[in-house]
């Protein structure tokens, strides 16, 4: 009797479980997020943030702030390994979030909080 009840209970969580993990439809904020031109806001992020990284050099970094990194100079034999972490983190920092992820994690929120309706 008690392995019926338990087989019952899974066959019934199994059938609530695509609905406990259903996603909203989201298309519809994406619409939104692509009319008021999210995607081009991000790759405008992306540029700046890539040309903001090019100007911010390891040197200039000393230059304002003389123990940047802690007593590491241009003189060290450490200095090629700072310039080349500095690059990365650039790098990571500037590309971290594609454009598709961006949108994706913006359409949730507005999904979320928003009706269709007021999407729409």
């Amino acid at each position: 009797m008690r392995s019926s009840v338990i087989a019952l209970l899974v066959a019934i969580m199994q059938g609530f479980a695509p609905l406990a993990f259903a996603q909203p439809d989201k298309s519809d904020a994406r619409e939104l997020l692509l009319t008021m031109r999210y995607d081009e806001q991000f790759n405008l992020f992306v540029s700046k943030c890539q040309s903001n990284a090019q100007s911010l050099s390891a040197e200039e970094i000393l230059k304002a702030n003389p123990n940047a990194f802690h007593g590491i100079t241009p003189r060290s034999r450490y200095w090629p390994d700072v310039v080349r972490i500095l690059n990365e983190h650039y790098e990571e920092c500037c590309n971290s979030y594609s454009a598709e992820q961006f949108l994706d994690v913006f359409a949730s929120e507005y999904s979320k909080h928003l009706t269709p309706t007021e999407i729409r």
